[in-house]
């Protein structure tokens, strides 16, 4: 458990820093969420991937908006996601609470 309160310290101090930085240039606080997660690279990922996992959340998207990806993580077990595939631009994505709404993600990374 200490593990993950560690991690979840460094991804709040990372929020802390970037999203007052990103405000003052007028980024908004969304992309200054994206550039802690972005400084925090694949370690704050895999505290993503399993604190999400521990808390029961059925479906989880993780958009790494510099290599043009989503990875979707569905199926939680206590260690994990059962279920984890990696979506590029071209491809189609629809959330498991609405599967008819499929998404272009093309036209999400422009």
């Amino acid at each position: 458990m200490s593990d993950i309160l560690l991690q979840a310290f460094i991804y709040l101090c990372a929020a802390v820093v970037a999203v007052p930085i990103a405000k003052r240039l007028g980024l908004g606080s969304v992309l200054g969420y994206l550039i802690a997660g972005m400084a925090i690279g694949p370690f704050g990922l895999g505290l993503v991937v399993r604190a999400t996992s521990e808390a029961g959340i059925r479906e989880v998207w993780l958009i790494a908006l510099e290599r043009q990806v989503i990875e979707v993580y569905r199926d939680p077990s206590g260690a994990g996601y059962r279920w984890a595939e990696t979506r590029r631009a071209g491809d189609t994505l629809a959330p498991i609470a609405l599967p008819d709404l499929e998404l272009g993600l093309s036209e999400l990374f422009g």
